[in-house]
């Protein structure tokens, strides 16, 4: 949640090198305003990568909903009947 204290001006921003530092050890984001407008938010790297990441398993997450409840819904098809239409895309041969 971006609180008050976390809204600067983009020239606050750029004069002020204690600001930066603040960013960078908070792990907070940080909007930058111009013209009393939000225009970009910073954060810290190892913050950002964090998010990342916990979007990437939000994803997958869904995704794997999405597949059981098709399952539930008997829309699937069988795992064999997959696999071979993959192997025919990638001209895959079949093992013996």
């Amino acid at each position: 949640m971006i609180q008050p204290s976390d809204i600067h001006t983009i020239t606050e921003f750029r004069r002020n090198a204690d600001l930066s530092r603040r960013i960078a050890s908070d792990g907070r984001p940080h909007v930058l305003t111009e013209d009393g407008r939000a225009k970009l938010v910073v954060q810290d790297a190892v913050a950002y990568q964090k998010l990342l990441e916990a979007l990437d398993l939000a994803r997958s997450l869904t995704g794997i909903q999405a597949g059981l409840e098709s399952m539930k819904q008997a829309q699937g098809r069988p795992a064999q009947a997959a696999l071979d239409e993959v192997r025919r895309k990638r001209k895959i041969p079949r093992e013996p």
